[in-house]
């Protein structure tokens, strides 16, 4: 490594400005290559539910910095004119990100698409903040900053969600009706007890019953997996998604939005008996019939 010291102002200058060129140009590449990643979907294949996962669990990027590059590359691959005021650093990741960020959210709440290439291009060369500004002033009713998480103690976390009006009088609500068991509670508590009843309700690892699979015409897979032999395979998994790397032996492991899925399927002869019966998370349920029956066209 160089003697830093040794160097002049104008020789310190120039390496500096070069290497952060150099920098900007890997920035961008990365972006490529991430919509490349996820074009073919590989996170999948390599046993990961999403691209978020694989970065933050495989490359090793943090959740935000893993957000920045998978907003900014979703935005590249929508106005790929933008690569050179990525390189030119007139457009940074982070106000990439704020604008597909914005975007997704405003998308969501009206219904509609919107195109992002004015909104791109009107926030070049701007400041973290004139961006944050504009973004108000542009969906003034959107609340488009994601929902975080920190750790203060070793057993309490802060949560920062964003709720509609409706959302908040709904769990103002539940505060009142539970005021007669938990008078004063903190709305922590009120969210704390009203997710113990939902999962105590509706998640198969709780649910308490008979799961010996039973044998008979139940067991055909043209007939609806019986309740008993759904639970058996969430309580198998521990509700976790099953699917295998083949050639690495990773194992996926999500919980988000797992299904039942059959390992020889239903249109090949599959039936629901327990040992032909998996869970797979929602994306790698899709992924994995697309590679036995081929992309699924929509009409």
């Amino acid at each position: 490594m160089e003697n830093l010291p040794l160097l002049s102002n104008e020789i310190l200058v120039t390496k500096l400005r070069g290497l952060i060129q150099e920098e900007r140009e890997i920035s961008l590449k990365i972006l490529e290559l991430i919509n490349e990643v996820e074009r073919r979907r590989l996170h999948l294949e390599l046993g990961y539910p999403s691209l978020f996962d694989w970065l933050t669990r495989d490359l090793g990027y943090s959740a935000a910095a893993a957000m920045r590059r998978i907003d900014s590359a979703r935005l590249l691959r929508k106005v790929p004119t933008i690569a050179k005021q990525i390189e030119s650093g007139k457009l940074n990741l982070t106000n990439l990100a704020r604008v597909q960020s914005a975007i997704r959210a405003e998308e969501k709440r009206t219904g509609k698409q919107i195109e992002p290439e004015q909104l791109v291009n009107a926030i070049e060369g701007k400041s973290s903040r004139e961006v944050e500004q504009h973004l108000a002033q542009t969906f003034p009713n959107s609340a488009y900053k994601a929902d975080s998480a920190r750790a203060i103690t070793d057993n309490q976390i802060r949560l920062q969600v964003t709720l509609s009006t409706p959302q908040y009088s709904e769990l103002e609500r539940a505060r009142e009706v539970a005021s007669h068991s938990h008078f004063g509670a903190p709305m922590g508590e009120v969210i704390g007890m009203l997710a113990a009843d939902y999962l105590d309700r509706k998640d198969p690892l709780r649910k308490k019953g008979h799961t010996e699979a039973v044998a008979g015409p139940e067991m055909t897979g043209r007939r609806p997996v019986p309740q008993n032999v759904r639970r058996l395979v969430f309580q198998r998994a521990d509700g976790r998604c099953e699917y295998k790397n083949p050639h690495t032996g990773k194992v996926c492991g999500s919980r988000f939005q797992t299904q039942i899925d059959h390992i020889k399927p239903v249109a090949l002869g599959g039936t629901n008996a327990v040992e032909n019966l998996r869970l797979l998370c929602r994306a790698h349920n899709a992924w994995t019939a697309e590679e036995i029956f081929g992309p699924f066209v929509k009409n």
